[in-house]
């Protein structure tokens, strides 16, 4: 009878493997996992317009890139996983400006996370995007690689940095 009280379906056994994934994950890395609260903690610097309104969580006012090389850049509190970002745009930008993401690793050294990312058309979230893959990031920056033809330039309300 403990023999039969031991075994489970493999759906049970699935949801028990994920309801202890994260502590196995964990116990690998020393870096935590960045959360929005995280990546709030300090306000974006750099010479974009009004930089620190990328990370501000106010979305009636926005950063803008009007010339290639301008950046803002997000301090992290410490060293974070991060896995995944998106953007909250605007419906004056025409999607033809990019951005690149970089982070800030632990040898401090910039590296590209993600290039090419189209400024996003919408008064709203875009998906999120994880193809820059798992990285630990002291600091995160926001480059703008090519000016969007929109009325604002390359404008963008909210950028969000998470695991």
């Amino acid at each position: 009878d403990q023999m039969e009280d031991a075994v489970c379906s493999e759906t049970e056994a699935d949801d028990k493997i994920s309801d202890h994934a994260g502590e196995a994950d964990a116990h690998h890395s020393p870096y935590p996992q960045l959360t929005l609260g995280g990546f709030r903690v300090n306000p974006a610097i750099g010479d974009m317009l009004n930089p620190e309104r990328i990370n501000d969580t106010e979305f009636g006012t926005y950063a803008k890139g009007w010339e290639e090389a301008l950046y803002a850049q997000v301090d992290l509190p410490q060293p974070y996983r991060i896995t995944q970002f998106r953007q909250y745009g605007t419906t004056s930008n025409n999607g033809d400006g990019r951005w690149t993401i970089q982070y800030l690793d632990i040898e401090d050294v910039w590296q590209d996370w993600v290039t090419s990312i189209p400024t996003v058309t919408i008064n709203d979230y875009g998906a999120w995007d994880s193809s820059g893959g798992e990285v630990v990031a002291k600091a995160i920056k926001l480059i703008c690689t090519t000016v969007d033809t929109g009325v604002y330039d390359s404008a963008i309300f909210e950028l969000e940095v998470k695991f």
